[in-house]
């Protein structure tokens, strides 16, 4: 879960139907406890309803710290309403497994109750016509962009297609929440389509390009991750310097978190390492080349940045 009181954490414990939240103060590290209370300042949401002091226990407020301090979860007035798109990030082959995205997008963080499923009656219109049935598990949370794939194999028969999703999200104990009763996508099937790329719900939230003193043939390239959701597995990052011309002149592979492997990536939190680039004699810069990929095979993923899924991210020298 995201860092308690950053809006994505409230966000998850709305989705858990939590109404009440202990902080106990003795427990936090000097810095930690300052950054909770000033979170907490600026939350409206969060409302202090009791509070006990350490040592003597006794109830408050006021409550000298450290204490242990209850607070309320004001409801969310206005969830920030969800954009759903259906999408294909590329061609497909015939009955070849392969994933069709459900994205949702909202401008702010809402989240989905925990017993909510989507259940998604997907009909392919085409050359020849096909339909299925899912139930699918949506995201706990959506901050910005998040994902939920749909595994499918195409129809046998080449060609376009049109491909109807109709979705109702259901909730056992609460009510349901909204969603769109139709969603479409044009998808085509393609004779030994290659497979196709994979997003992955990371952001680039900042990219710092720092040539070393003149007597230092080298670029420091600080990069932040913003991990959007959870993700599935262990991610390389390509890191390429480009030259005036276009090509790539010096390069590293490794984690994109350095010593944190994405796939312990928290959902919400920034992550992002250093990397120094050796500028070979006489070549003139253009930037840096960013692909994420899996070191196992497959295509480069698609990563966020600009609002938009990119394979390969360009940042220019001088940003």
């Amino acid at each position: 879960m995201a860092t308690f009181p950053a809006p994505r954490s409230l966000a998850t414990l709305d989705a858990l139907g939590v109404q009440y939240v202990v902080v106990h103060e003795a427990d936090l590290t000097p810095s930690r406890r300052r950054r909770v209370e000033q979170g907490l300042r600026q939350t409206p949401r969060l409302r202090q309803v009791i509070c006990f002091s350490s040592p003597t226990g006794q109830p408050g407020p006021p409550c000298a710290p450290p204490a242990d301090r209850i607070y309320e979860l004001i409801p969310q007035p206005s969830p920030s309403p969800v954009t759903w798109r259906l999408w294909a990030p590329a061609p497909l082959a015939p009955r070849e497994p392969a994933r069709l995205w459900i994205e949702l997008r909202a401008e702010g963080v809402t989240a989905f109750p925990t017993d909510t499923r989507l259940d998604v009656e997907l009909t392919w219109k085409g050359p020849v016509q096909q339909q299925e049935t899912f139930t699918l598990l949506p995201p706990l949370v959506i901050e910005e962009v998040a994902l939920v794939p749909i595994d499918v194999r195409p129809p046998a028969e080449p060609g376009s297609y049109t491909v109807v999703a109709r979705v109702r999200a259901r909730n056992g104990r609460l009510p349901d929440p909204p969603a769109p009763q139709r969603l479409d996508a044009q998808v085509n099937v393609v004779e030994h389509a290659p497979p196709a790329p994979e997003p992955v719900p990371v952001a680039l939230v900042n990219a710092d390009l720092t040539p070393a003193p003149a007597d230092i043939p080298e670029l420091a390239v600080r990069l932040d991750w913003r991990a959007l959701s959870p993700l599935e597995r262990y991610y390389s990052l390509s890191v390429r310097l480009i030259s005036a011309d276009g090509r790539v002149i010096a390069q590293q592979d490794g984690p994109p978190g350095g010593e944190v492997p994405t796939l312990i990536w928290l959902p919400g939190e920034h992550y992002g390492a250093t990397w120094r680039l050796a500028i070979p004699q006489e070549e003139e810069l253009q930037g840096v080349e960013l692909i994420w990929y899996d070191p196992e095979g497959g295509p480069p993923a698609l990563v966020r940045h600009g609002g938009t899924w990119q394979q390969v991210v360009r940042v220019p020298l001088g940003k």
